[in-house]
């Protein structure tokens, strides 16, 4: 979780910077840190449903990663893109930093995933 928030907040970071957009670096991580908040509950109940229901904490893990997600994509349309012209398109950039950020989360949750269905499957895990 600490590698896709650090990748988010760099990828906001970047985009703005290659926008050429004047903004405090303190400001950004405040306003992506405030719209966490739901995400961070997210966590939390689903460290608590693990106990409980497999399936539950996995939806919940599911809503935080997706939240992390749509977060950093409030904070970038909430500056002024493209006020000028750029060598690229501030749309191609927003999708260039969703990629990275989705491909990331694929990469850390499927490995993640796997690993713990694998465990509730094997015959050794359940002593």
């Amino acid at each position: 979780t600490v590698i896709i928030l650090i990748v988010a907040v760099v990828l906001i970071y970047a985009v703005l910077k290659i926008e050429k957009i004047t903004f405090r670096p303190k400001t950004l991580v405040a306003q992506y840190g405030t719209l966490l908040v739901p995400s961070v509950a997210a966590l939390v109940l689903a460290n608590l449903f693990i106990f409980i229901s497999y399936p539950i904490a996995i939806f919940l893990l599911v809503v935080s990663y997706v939240i992390v997600f749509a977060g950093m994509n409030a904070v970038l349309f909430q500056h002024p893109l493209n006020r000028t012209k750029s060598a690229i398109d501030s749309m191609y950039t927003v999708l260039i930093a969703n990629v990275v950020l989705l491909y990331i989360l694929y990469r850390l949750l499927a490995g993640s995933i796997l690993g713990i269905l694998g465990m509730m499957l094997s015959p050794f895990g359940r002593l």
